[in-house]
């Protein structure tokens, strides 16, 4: 027959019947489906009251089921719709008298997201940050299980989601300890390359003050040298014509006591 969105069933129900044990085989179901789109379902069972503990095992495989507008989360940062993507679902039920066991897994892959809707009062960050983490998912996986055995019950859930939004907080957190630590880093380069262009400037009218005094001193020590040696050679020349005068006067008088001696 067709039903559920033009989806083509097919398969069979066998043995049944009110007492198993009059023909000795138990109920089974194999049940298909095909749809122009590649999506599948396969039901298949055993019911088997042959014991007195009956025996039931459902298992449910829904294939490249196409996923449209599939809201992902109510959870304010992930408010996103998926716009397309297929899900695979695998389903066992097994019932063993008063014991039962339910392990369902389902996967969503090739996943495209629906970013139009904005969330209402949302910082412009956090809308950044959750459509970050959105684009990582390229694939969704759970699996729940169930039991009870002996009348004590266990139920639990495991999703690759917890990984990756974590991971990709860890990283976007790392990011931003990055980012902020290079900004906080340019801050204080700024600051030290204000204050080291202010030093310098500092040093450089200090350098050209000192060099001016030095100029000076400098120009002071040429002046007085050059008085000195106009002193030195002032008093050469003094000296010189001290020499000479005496040299002459000795001459005079060294003559006029020759002339006295020849005179008697």
């Amino acid at each position: 027959g067709e039903v559920w969105n033009d989806m083509k069933i097919s398969g069979t129900v066998k043995n049944i019947v009110s007492q198993q044990k009059v023909i000795g085989q138990p109920t089974t179901i194999d049940i298909n489906g095909t749809r122009r789109d590649q999506a599948s379902v396969r039901l298949s069972g055993v019911l088997d009251y042959l014991e007195e503990k009956p025996r039931e095992k459902i298992e449910l495989n829904l294939s490249r089921m196409p996923l449209s507008n599939v809201k992902l989360t109510d959870f304010a940062l992930l408010p996103y719709k998926i716009n397309h993507g297929s899900g695979q679902t695998d389903a066992v039920m097994q019932f063993d008298g008063n014991d039962f066991a339910t392990n369902i897994k389902f996967e969503a892959s090739s996943l495209k997201f629906d970013f139009s809707e904005k969330p209402a009062n949302m910082n412009q960050r956090l809308l950044e940050i959750s459509r970050s983490i959105v684009s990582a998912i390229q694939t969704i996986d759970f699996t729940a299980v169930a039991r009870q055995v002996d009348g004590k019950f266990g139920f639990s859930i495991n999703s690759n989601l917890d990984n990756l939004i974590a991971g990709k907080m860890k990283d976007i957190v790392s990011g931003e300890v990055v980012k902020a630590r290079d900004q906080l880093q340019q801050r204080v380069q700024q600051q030290v390359e204000r204050y080291r262009s202010e030093t310098d400037k500092l040093i450089a009218a200090q350098r050209q003050e000192l060099e001016n005094r030095l100029q000076q001193v400098q120009e002071q020590i040429q002046k007085q040298q050059a008085e000195l040696e106009k002193k030195r050679k002032e008093i050469e020349s003094r000296i010189e014509q001290t020499k000479k005068d005496l040299q002459k006067k000795l001459e005079e008088e060294t003559k006029n006591r020759l002339k006295d001696i020849f005179k008697k």
